[in-house]
């Protein structure tokens, strides 16, 4: 039906309609900022939308290399699925054209990863474990611990103003007093 996609007007209270499209993202960008407001690092929620990323396309290869997980035709509890194949294949746009399988999607999928981390997540420290420290102490006591100590000076004078001497003195000062 011609109005029932993503574009569908949706009525605004008070204003003009909006597409259904602007109100998911309006709903989504309120969920972020409340999850951001609750001290949810960023970089945290990128990790878990690339890893469900990551998730659906694997899914979806396994699918494309084996539709039988889909498990179509099983009505009855002794029922066979259906012989049915598909396939994908690379074709040439000039002579000839000779379609050549991709095959085993699913095990090459992290082999084309453009981070080049081969579907891993990013190797980032946790937190440091310090009772009634702020965030950015955690961050930058667990950056240092991790041998990353430029960074965790610079979490640090982003988070206090410091100049780099000084934020090297107070960390300095707080790693020994931790360990």
């Amino acid at each position: 039906m011609a109005g029932d996609g993503p574009s569908a007007k949706v009525p605004s209270p008070g204003g003009p309609p909006r597409s259904a499209h602007s109100a998911n993202d309006a709903a989504e960008t309120t969920a972020l900022q409340r999850v951001l407001a609750c001290g949810v690092d960023p970089d945290d929620l990128t990790d878990v939308v690339r890893e469900m990323q990551h998730e659906v396309l694997y899914n979806l290869c396994q699918l494309f290399d084996d539709p039988g997980l889909l498990g179509i035709g099983l009505d009855g509890e002794n029922s066979q699925p259906p012989e049915f194949r598909w396939h994908l294949a690379a074709t040439r746009a000039m002579a000839p054209e000779v379609p050549a399988p991709l095959l085993s999607l699913h095990t090459a999928l992290d082999a084309h990863d453009p981070s080049g981390r081969e579907g891993d997540p990013r190797g980032r420290p946790l937190p440091a474990r310090l009772p009634g420290h702020p965030g950015y102490v955690r961050h930058a006591v667990a950056q240092a611990r991790a041998g990353d100590r430029m960074r965790a000076i610079r979490t640090w004078r982003q988070a206090t103003g410091l100049p780099a001497r000084e934020a090297k003195a107070v960390l300095d000062r707080v790693l020994a007093e931790t360990e």
